[in-house]
């Protein structure tokens, strides 16, 4: 050591050579860590950087409270909306193929309730196509090909309780939002073509030809109206709380549930009397736990062939009848939570229904068993 020291005091620039080589060895250390490998777990799924396993799946699991569902007309994509995100999933494998991007905290602040009605999220026809409305101010379609965004209007234009609705050729989607009217857009320009005088929107016809409308004026009574003209085609003068009705996909006929008689009602549209009639189950009525008051909640769909109604209840239960026979089918599974919505395959094989707590669930409808196993754990 003193002979070092001696070296520098009599030839400074040795140190300032050892100091030069400090300095390179100090730029040369990395100021943060490698990333780490990235992992994935027992399915094939990624993991977060730094995670070595996952306990359980994230399969058939949205992640969030599921407000809303759409099965695409094929059936093999599922659309499911929580007020964080939309998920699109494929419905062989259970795995997501887009997760569209998270809501800010003042979108989320607009979404609330149990609407679940058909429209809040909406496939075209020819599956190009997710439309999503109710969604705080936004409102548009994602293309399924590459994720891409398309927003409709101002932000300020839209309000909750929206439904999106697309033409037979898939050019154009019809949106409403409360009693601000609809308007129908071009889903590839996304311009706006013109507005229509439907208003307070519960649900549209597949054909696009009759839409219910919730009559607010009238005690909340429930009416069938020319989407077009807003000509009143037939109305219903009991008052329907939790309504969730749904047409046909033949566009002939509805269905809606009366929550004074707890009766389930089928209608032809035009039609004086309901076609064919069913009770309430049980599992569709709840009470309020401070004033013990009834209510139902539920949702109610038909199938594809629109030969059958599928319900799903607040008690977790699938109920379904056939309109050709007039009985009750067997009940469908026990679900952990509350059921949003339901949805029935094409060929008539599988039941598919969300449930509030973020779950998918499928059914087999000949062996009224569950097609998935989520696992031994909740």
């Amino acid at each position: 050591l003193c002979t070092a020291a001696l070296l520098i005091l009599s030839d400074p620039s040795l140190g300032q050579t050892a100091r030069g080589k400090d300095k390179l060895k100090l730029q040369s250390i990395p100021n943060t860590p490698a990333p780490l490998e990235k992992n994935t777990d027992a399915e094939g799924e990624s993991l977060p950087v730094g995670a070595l396993a996952r306990l359980g799946s994230i399969r058939w699991r949205h992640g969030g409270r599921i407000i809303g569902s759409a099965l695409s007309r094929d059936g093999k994509r599922l659309a499911t909306v929580s007020p964080e995100s939309v998920a699109v999933w494929d419905m062989d494998t259970g795995k997501v193929l887009f997760r569209f991007p998270g809501f800010t905290r003042e979108e989320r602040s607009g979404v609330h309730g149990y609407f679940s009605g058909p429209g809040i999220v909406s496939f075209s026809p020819d599956g190009k196509w997710l439309g999503v409305a109710s969604l705080g101010d936004r409102a548009g379609v994602w293309n399924m090909s590459d994720g891409a965004f398309r927003g409709f209007g101002p932000k300020d234009e839209f309000i909750c309780e929206g439904i999106c609705h697309f033409s037979a050729d898939s050019k154009e989607v019809v949106l409403n939002h409360g009693n601000g009217g609809a308007r129908a857009w071009d889903v590839t320009t996304g311009k706006s073509r013109r507005k229509l005088p439907a208003s307070d929107v519960l649900a549209f016809s597949a054909n696009g030809q009759f839409y219910l409308r919730l009559d607010r004026d009238r005690d909340n009574a429930i009416s069938v109206r020319n989407m077009r003209t807003d000509a009143e085609i037939m109305k219903f003068d009991a008052i329907y709380g939790e309504a969730t009705p749904a047409f046909a996909a033949n566009s002939k006929s509805l269905v809606l549930v009366h929550d004074k008689k707890k009766q389930i009602q089928v209608w032809d549209i035009g039609a004086r009397e309901p076609r064919v009639t069913f009770a309430t189950p049980k599992s569709a009525i709840s009470r309020y736990t401070d004033t013990k008051q009834e209510f139902l909640r539920y949702c109610v769909e038909f199938s594809p062939d629109s030969k059958q109604i599928v319900m799903g209840t607040i008690g977790g239960r699938i109920h379904r009848w056939d309109l050709e026979t007039k009985k009750e089918l067997p009940v469908l599974g026990k679900h952990l939570s509350d059921i949003v919505s339901v949805h029935v395959s094409p060929d008539g094989k599988t039941v598919v229904s969300t449930e509030s707590n973020g779950l998918v669930r499928r059914w087999d409808t000949r062996t009224q068993r569950e097609l998935t196993d989520l696992g031994d754990y909740q």
